[in-house]
Order: structure tokens, then C-alpha cells, then sequence
């Protein structure tokens, strides 16, 4: 058993090895330039020391924030994938639908995301729903892409025997087009859980009191900047747990169905 721990604990030293050089490189320019090249302060640029403090002084609002940013954030994803895989299929099956709504769906998709949070406040008001929503809108996109895209690439020759045994459209969606689609969608469900993070933190921007994009306005209006540092680290943290969390669960959905 031991050895099989040790084995397993030195795999992964190796895989990792060269991020975690990475990441003590990262923090050593940090330190180095906030120690030494920096001339205006902890006001401006703080130490990793001065970071720690702060952070640590308003622990209790940051686990808070983490609790409402992380449910957020899960609320947005769900919504994404949900709306974004059933129009990708709703919009590849139907052509009327698809030549009516493609060229609205590529404009809209042009419009830069963030400038679109005050109207979504507008309209759904303050508070969880309105940060979910948006953060579902930015997400929803590459999986509603990547959907259509896989559902319009089924081979030819399962098109033919469905045509050879008779499959009805809707046998043919769901025994062969959905999953001849799912390497795009699982591709695509990757990305929707970093960008429903993001839009969930760009809505506490302007939405709420609570959460991780609102403790930074909070921190740098009252320019407590180590407070902001600390802040962003664990938006970072964060995002990353919330990618492991959704690709294990993804590699045990394929696992089980391959």
C-alpha cells in the first residue's frame, strides 16, 4: 500500500514538477520586484508578506464570497450547458430555425459581453439570479458552437444505415447525431465552467454586495490593495477547483459510457 503511495506521489511530482517551478518562479518576481524595484509602496504593489495580512484580516467576507461566487458560478454553468446543448440540437435538426436564427445568434455573439451586464441588471435586478444569468449568457455560446458543429459532423455511413433500417429522425438524433456530438460537447463543457466564472465575476462587478468580484471593488476603492491581491489569488484558486471538480466528473460520465 505504502508503495503504491509513494509510486503515486512521485508520478505526480513528475507531471507537476515543471508548473510548480513555474509557479515559484512567478512568485519570486513578485516578491523580488514589490521588495526591491518598487518604490511607491504596498499602497501600489504589495509583498506577498503585506498580501497575506490583509487577506487574512478579512478571511470571514472571503469565505463568504467564495460560497456565493462558487454557487453562482455553478448556477451559470448549468444554465449554459443546459440552453446551449438543447438550441445546438434544436437549431441542427430544424433548418427553418437554423436560417432564421444563425445570422441573429452571429451578431449578437459579436457584442463584447462585458458592456452587456448593466442591461442585464435592468432587467433581472440585483442579486443572485441576475449574476447567474449573465454569467449563463458568456458561457453559453462556445457550448451552443461546439453542439451545432458536432451535430453537423455525423458520419456518412451512419446516415446510411439509418436510411437502410429505417430510423426515424428522432431514433437517428438520439442513437447516432447526440453522440457522434459528445467529444464537442464535453470539449466545450471545459470551457463553459472558466467562462461562467468569469461572467459571474464581471456581474459582481456592478450586481451585488456579495461575492469575489465584489470584495475587489470593495479592496480597491478603499485601496487595499493587498486585500485585492489576495482577493484575485483565490478567484484563481477558485476557478481552478471548479475545472477539476466538473472534468473528473466529465472523464466518469465518458468512462462509463465508452
Amino acid at each position: 500500500m505504502w508503495e503504491s503511495i509513494k509510486l503515486g506521489a512521485r508520478s505526480q511530482y513528475r507531471r507537476k514538477r515543471w508548473s510548480m517551478v513555474v509557479v515559484l518562479g512567478l512568485l519570486a518576481v513578485w516578491e523580488g520586484y514589490s521588495r526591491f524595484l518598487n518604490t511607491r509602496g504596498n499602497t501600489y504593489f504589495p509583498s506577498i508578506e503585506f498580501t497575506y495580512r490583509q487577506t487574512m484580516a478579512n478571511k470571514d467576507m472571503i469565505v463568504d464570497g467564495i460560497l456565493v461566487t462558487f454557487s453562482e458560478a455553478i448556477l451559470a454553468f448549468v444554465f449554459a450547458m443546459i440552453i446551449g446543448v438543447a438550441l445546438g440540437v434544436l437549431i441542427s435538426e430544424v433548418a427553418t430555425v437554423r436560417q432564421m436564427s444563425m445570422p441573429v445568434i452571429v451578431f449578437v455573439y459579436s457584442f463584447p459581453h462585458a458592456i452587456l451586464a448593466p442591461l442585464f441588471i435592468i432587467w433581472f435586478g440585483r442579486g443572485t439570479m441576475a449574476v447567474g444569468l449573465f454569467g449563463a449568457w458568456v458561457a453559453f455560446f462556445p457550448v451552443f458552437i461546439n453542439t451545432l458543429t458536432g451535430m453537423s459532423q455525423t458520419k456518412e455511413e451512419f446516415k446510411y444505415l439509418g436510411d437502410v433500417i429505417g430510423a426515424s429522425r428522432w431514433q437517428m438524433l438520439r442513437y447516432i447525431k447526440i453522440w457522434e456530438a459528445l467529444p464537442h460537447i464535453a470539449s466545450s463543457t471545459r470551457i463553459a465552467v472558466q467562462l461562467s466564472l468569469v461572467g459571474v465575476i464581471i456581474a459582481e462587478f456592478l450586481a451585488t454586495g456579495d461575492g469575489l468580484g465584489f470584495l475587489i471593488v470593495r479592496a480597491t476603492q478603499r485601496a487595499e490593495i493587498g486585500f485585492a491581491f489576495g482577493t484575485i489569488i483565490v478567484i484563481m484558486l477558485v476557478a481552478v477547483a471548479f475545472y477539476k471538480i466538473v472534468s473528473l466528473a466529465l472523464d466518469q460520465v465518458v468512462s462509463t459510457y465508452s
